[in-house]
């Protein structure tokens, strides 16, 4: 159909249309085969539709050649499933070990990949790359091949980081009656610095050593699984309950997210919860900081309170429809950092203002927990 060049997409139950004026070389059928339709003057597959299979036989009088045309046209006409293989890629960089004897233990398997490691870890040194994934193979003596998968958040070449990922799921590779080939393969090799920056040895430097991150996010998802590892991403929205996000780490900053904000430490709380929960508050001034509260059932008396931190709501996302007035838009909220009697400290709200004439009372609510 698309023999010209021009990509074709036939219509679902438009086959026997399409194909109806294509010759019949088109089925991919053999020359022998060819041969015999056109001495019986079947030139278009169209032709071959109303032709009864056992006449087909007997005007061929060969069986295979039969069984080869009703294939090729039941192919092409959907009736019959046609798997492809696909063709992979050989990879740019890769390293095989094989072996005199075949491999029956785990211990043999383990010795046997680090081997292969080392080299393949060399290689992509002294090409000045690194590799975001590896692919360990274990060829087995009756014909099955076994293999793992391990993907890393950035480029690396360290062996030792490479085998501890395989190692934590080394266990899967069944030896079977033996293994004869071992094969280690790169994958999504990129540049990578001559000289790593080291990973630091103070807690405090942990968060910007996107180094040390990695390698521990390489580690928990080589044990539990692709995509285990989420990391909060700040998000350019007023409320705080919506200021941040969940998303993959990747081991990379995105140049689509936003600095984060610029407030002191201290000033936001340690855990925020997943929505602000109600609260029963009684202030000893209508826009002041609260005098006690209860929260989940448990009545908290207020002896230190800082505040209020105004924060306004997002108007260009709230704009009034007609006839709503003012009521569409979400209240301000006034956010106070307070202490309790038992010096736990909370970040709680008051969302609206009692003169923002709305017509009800402002409500209060508990937004996250403070260190």
């Amino acid at each position: 159909v698309a023999e010209d060049g021009a990509p074709v997409i036939l219509p679902s139950g438009a086959e026997r249309t399409g194909l109806a004026a294509l010759p019949v070389r088109a089925l991919r059928l053999s020359g022998p085969v060819l041969t015999l339709l056109r001495r019986f003057g079947l030139t278009r597959i169209g032709q071959l539709y109303s032709i009864d299979r056992k006449a087909l036989s007997r005007r061929f009088q060969s069986r295979e050649a039969v069984e080869a045309v009703m294939l090729r046209l039941d192919q092409a006409l959907g009736a019959r499933a046609e798997p492809f293989a696909p063709l992979r890629a050989p990879p740019d960089y890769a390293a095989r070990l094989p072996c005199p004897e075949p491999l029956s233990d785990s211990a043999g398997i383990s010795e046997g990949l680090s081997r292969l490691t080392e080299e393949l870890c060399a290689k992509l040194s002294a090409h000045g790359l690194g590799a975001q994934g590896f692919v360990f193979y274990a060829l087995r003596s009756d014909g099955e091949t076994r293999s793992l998968t391990v993907n890393m958040a950035r480029p690396v070449r360290k062996p030792a980081h490479v085998l501890r990922l395989f190692r934590e799921r080394l266990d899967r590779i069944d030896p079977g009656f033996g293994i004869d080939l071992l094969l280690l393969e790169a994958l999504r090799t990129a540049p990578m610095e001559a000289g790593s920056q080291p990973l630091s040895a103070d807690l405090a430097m942990t968060i910007t050593d996107l180094g040390m991150l990695s390698a521990l996010a390489d580690r928990i998802q080589a044990r539990l699984g692709e995509a285990r590892v989420m990391i909060i991403q700040p998000e350019a929205r007023h409320p705080p309950d919506m200021a941040e996000r969940r998303v993959p780490f990747t081991g990379q900053p995105t140049e689509d997210t936003p600095p984060p904000p610029d407030t002191l430490p201290g000033l936001r709380p340690i855990r925020m919860l997943d929505r602000p929960e109600p609260i029963d508050a009684v202030a000893e001034v209508p826009d002041g900081p609260p005098l006690r509260f209860v929260w989940r059932r448990v009545v908290r008396r207020v002896v230190k309170a800082d505040g209020p931190e105004r924060i306004a709501p997002e108007w260009w996302a709230h704009l009034p429809t007609p006839g709503s007035g003012v009521q569409a838009m979400p209240r301000a909220r006034d956010y106070y950092r307070v202490e309790d009697e038992h010096g736990h400290r909370y970040w709680i709200f008051r969302e609206g203002l009692y003169d923002d004439r709305r017509g009800s009372h402002p409500d209060w609510f508990m937004q996250g927990l403070l260190a």
